[in-house]
């Protein structure tokens, strides 16, 4: 079995656990492209495959990670490898918790 990952924003306001998917076990992915170096304020993003719920929607990710959508921001974004994404942060310390990659460009979840 694939050990669980828990993460938590600093200041603990916003906390999940994910699994990584089994056909990505031990494979991380790094991007080098400007909007996600800009983003991790780092050289590179490093992403590890989750399982998530399909189709991909921003609610139901939240939901079955158990965060309140009211303690998260969440940002719409390019990622050169991933395409479009939404980066979602906490509302109060600002950690940076998941990059998800968008299944649309629907900017519905966008917070200004």
């Amino acid at each position: 079995e694939l050990q669980a990952f828990r993460v938590r924003c600093h200041c603990d306001l916003a906390s999940f656990q994910v699994s990584p998917t089994r056909e990505a076990a031990g494979r991380l992915y790094r991007c080098h492209c400007p909007p996600c170096r800009r983003y991790h304020t780092s050289a590179w993003a490093t992403y590890l495959r989750v399982a998530t719920p399909s189709p991909l929607l921003l609610e139901t990710v939240l939901g079955e990670w158990g965060l309140a959508r009211s303690n998260v921001l969440v940002h719409q974004d390019q990622c050169l490898e991933l395409g479009a994404v939404q980066r979602i942060c906490c509302r109060r310390c600002m950690t940076k918790l998941a990059t998800l990659p968008s299944d649309d460009d629907d900017d519905d979840d966008d917070d200004d």
